[in-house]
């Protein structure tokens, strides 16, 4: 069973990697080279105007990272699929409350933004507003939210399922159900969410 701090501390690896990737690129072009170049001239020895030595092995870093990171990635979403499947299910067995009386989002602290809401969307048939701040989206909140890598990864294993969210609007908290599907225009949603900054 999944938890947040493990998707959190997944989230944490993904971004160590990522930093070691940006390190070591930019130790490839410092040394006047990338991943593609060749190493040696045309006459088939090596290039003299590079270490060929520290390129190859910096290369051989950068693959090993790069499955390390798509591997990282493919355990954040089940993580996060697997999160909100148990959450979803509490709340048909009753072992949740329900959206309209989770007093926990009456103190929650808004950590997204809805900036755009298309007509005919599954956002706008849920009743999201422009503007409307998100204190819950699913199993997330201020508390465990990440990056919006999260929010993509919930919608896109919740296509056809419902996710129980918590806007407030002018002051006033709503619950609402968002059921991402596919629509004339782009997306599941519909929408448009960025992270809200006070």
């Amino acid at each position: 069973m999944a938890t947040i701090k493990e998707v959190k501390d997944l989230v944490q690896q993904k971004v160590e990697v990522e930093r070691e990737l940006d390190e070591l690129h930019s130790a490839l072009e410092s040394h006047g080279s990338n991943m593609t170049d060749e190493l040696v001239d045309p006459e088939g020895y090596p290039r003299a105007d590079i270490d060929v030595l520290t390129v190859r092995k910096t290369r051989v870093r950068i693959i090993y990272l790069q499955s390390d990171l798509k591997q990282l990635l493919g355990k954040i979403e089940k993580g996060l699929y697997k999160i909100h499947a148990d959450e979803r299910e509490k709340m048909k067995t009753g072992e949740s409350a329900p959206p309209n009386v989770n007093t926990t989002d009456q103190n929650a602290e808004p950590f997204l933004k809805i900036d755009l809401v298309s007509e005919g969307s599954p956002a706008e048939k849920a009743g999201l507003k422009l503007d409307d701040l998100i204190v819950r989206f699913g199993s997330l909140t201020c508390e465990n939210y990440t990056g919006l890598q999260m929010i993509g990864s919930l919608v896109q294993h919740s296509k056809e399922k419902n996710i129980e969210i918590a806007v407030k609007r002018n002051g006033k908290l709503s619950n609402l159900i968002l059921t991402p599907s596919t629509w004339s225009g782009r997306g599941l949603l519909g929408c448009n969410i960025v992270l809200y900054k006070k």
